[in-house]
């Protein structure tokens, strides 16, 4: 099955890539698509017939991230559209907005494949493990936790070819690269903010290994 990942600006996403991976790792094709790149979004879409449509949206540009899904419903053929990042987590409500059909909340390497399944049977979307849906009452279907993956070394290396289809991205002299995840909750503590409550905000985030980072690093060049 096809996905697309349609992302704002031009860098490439070390996020994006590495889901790109872990869908591609089971078979699948996925393809970045930036709309200002494009001479004709709608035709690139049409050719390419994603079965999902995945936005990334930093905090900020989530208006901008909602106005395309909208606009893409219409030129996909009604393919899902789905949000995952830390924005989408922080906010799984945006699935109530019109264009939005799940937030992905945590780590979506293991979610995504999960729901092109579903897509492949063509089975309900809403109530997946680790998303959020609008239910047809207007509240919101939250699907079971999924477990956070705690080793990173086991997820695939971030694939820089989901970017093929833009020249001026796979020339460009610099990488962005992540050795963790995880983000604090709350940077601004506050003096009234206890010892244990503070060591929960700014509990440690999940990390590669050193030797692991740095193999992952000389593949990459």
């Amino acid at each position: 099955m096809r996905v697309a990942f349609v992302q704002k600006d031009p860098m490439p996403d070390p996020a994006l890539m590495m889901l790109g991976a872990a869908a591609m790792f089971r078979g699948h094709e996925c393809e970045v698509f930036i709309p200002a790149a494009e001479r004709d979004l709608a035709a690139a879409l049409r050719r390419f017939s994603p079965a999902a449509v995945v936005f990334m949206p930093t905090t900020g540009f989530e208006a901008w991230a909602l106005e395309q899904a909208r606009q893409l419903k219409a030129m996909t053929g009604g393919a899902p559209n789905l949000f995952f990042g830390a924005h989408a987590s922080d906010h799984p409500e945006l699935a109530r907005q019109d264009g939005v059909d799940l937030v992905m909340v945590g780590d979506p390497e293991t979610t995504l494949p999960e729901i092109l399944f579903k897509i492949f049977k063509e089975r309900d979307l809403p109530g997946t493990s680790g998303t959020v849906a609008l239910g047809p009452d207007g509240g919101l279907i939250t699907g079971p936790e999924r477990a956070f993956v705690d080793d990173l070394d086991t997820l695939p290396l971030p694939d820089p070819e989901i970017y093929r289809r833009y020249a001026f991205v796979q020339k460009q002299r610099t990488l962005a690269f992540a050795v963790g995840r995880g983000v604090f909750e709350n940077t601004h503590a506050g003096f009234r903010i206890g010892h244990q409550e503070l060591a929960r905000r700014f509990r440690p985030a999940r990390r590669h290994s050193v030797a692991e980072a740095i193999q992952r690093l000389n593949l990459l060049l």
